[in-house]
């Protein structure tokens, strides 16, 4: 569970080859927002910036997206004032294994791109393949339509790897916010994948 007094590291939206984490510490919170403060003078992220947090939670290591909401000092130290998205996910790997889609031709729509071909699903998560330039831990909007049926949310960019030259593997994680329905999408085509094996 997440309280004051818990340290933290923060990582920007930064280019997937440049993971500077800063260190902090939660000092206030009250429900989904939260204020931290950090250790360097420089430390200066922008209001509205999606970050990513990771965190000790009941012994796991876990990471949790985050909005920027207002940037403050107190004297030197830097401080935060964030909002959490969705809940924290364990930063050690996959919590469960995915299922290919790949020959499902299944596409999603990503930030605006059209037609970002469904890769994988889980029940919590999924990757496609995109053009689009994310960055870790950039929270995007998505969409998937399946057997007839819209499904939108907000995703948290969890991984990104180059496969060619301006393609990329995206892996997002759903930060499930009031109205998102992207999970019962999810929970569909899982299912049923299962169901073609």
């Amino acid at each position: 569970m997440l309280t004051t007094g818990t340290n933290l590291l923060l990582r920007l939206p930064d280019p997937p080859d440049e993971r500077i984490l800063h260190l902090g510490l939660i000092t206030e919170l009250d429900g989904t927002r939260c204020v931290a403060e950090f250790e360097e003078a420089q430390f200066a992220p922008e209001i509205g910036m999606d970050v990513m947090l990771f965190l000790q939670l009941d012994g796991t290591f876990c990471q949790q997206s985050a909005r920027v909401e207002e940037v403050g000092k107190i004297g030197l130290v830097p401080l935060l004032h964030m909002t959490l998205r969705g809940e924290p996910v364990s930063a050690e790997g996959r919590a469960e294994s995915r299922v290919s889609t790949v020959a499902s031709e299944l596409t999603a729509i990503i930030d605006g791109e059209d037609f970002c071909p469904l890769l994988d699903v889980s029940t919590t998560g999924f990757a496609v393949m995109a053009s689009g330039a994310h960055a870790a831990g950039k929270v995007v909007d998505a969409r998937l339509s399946y057997e007839g049926d819209e499904y939108t949310g907000h995703t948290s960019v969890q991984s990104v790897r180059e496969i060619w030259e301006g393609r990329y593997r995206y892996g997002l994680y759903c930060v499930h916010e009031e109205g998102d329905t992207l999970k019962d999408a999810l929970l569909r085509i899982r299912r049923d994948m299962h169901l073609d094996d």
